[in-house]
């Protein structure tokens, strides 16, 4: 009886990820961590000269992401900035997501000496998106909408689980005088599901 299994999964490893969209689920929940600088500029007006000012603050994350196919995906996320500086922020985000050597099998399977070792396998992928995010200070409150780049890894260790390292980019404006830039680096946790 586990003659066929051990074939299966040797040939599995040998010719396929084993990843069709069939054999996965489509969705992933997770919740990241992180830090991100921003930058907030301000030309010139007829009242104020031109001025820019650099924060720190630590990020929560908490997003959805919805497989299309093996390597392509978007997804939503809500994000709140805050303790680090005097600004607070928050806003939401949605994005595309491309896995450019295709989302993995959640293990790799690999027959050795009639054994079946499996590994955790990772993901590697690059993300476009756009975000709009609130910035929040003691009298003022000011809206900005912009892109965001990313470039990120999923690293599945078990059927269910991964973590996620991600870092990225982003430029945002409001209206015609105020701009805000971000780098931002983040570390999550996540759970595979479908329904």
């Amino acid at each position: 009886m586990k003659f066929p299994l051990i074939c299966a999964l040797a040939f599995c490893s040998m010719n396929a990820p084993c990843n069709d969209v069939t054999n996965f689920d489509h969705f992933n929940l997770q919740v990241n961590l992180g830090l991100s600088h921003e930058t907030l500029n301000s030309k010139k007006s007829s009242s104020t000269e031109d001025s820019s000012e650099s924060f720190n603050q630590f990020e929560m994350r908490p997003q959805l992401t919805y497989y299309f196919t093996n390597d392509l995906a978007a997804g939503v996320y809500y994000f709140q900035k805050s303790l680090l500086a005097d600004f607070n922020s928050s806003g939401i985000g949605a994005f595309v997501r491309y896995y450019y050597l295709g989302r993995g099998s959640v293990l790799k399977s690999k027959l050795d000496n009639k054994k079946i070792n499996q590994s955790p396998v990772w993901a590697p992928y690059v993300q476009l998106g756009g975000k709009r995010e609130t910035l929040e200070a003691e009298t003022v409150s000011i809206s900005f909408t912009g892109f965001d780049l990313a470039a990120g890894v999923d690293w599945h260790w078990s059927k269910d689980y991964f973590l996620n390292f991600s870092a990225s980019m982003s430029t945002q404006t409001s209206g015609a005088t105020r701009d805000l830039t971000s780098q931002t680096f983040l570390i999550g946790i996540g759970k595979a599901f479908s329904f």
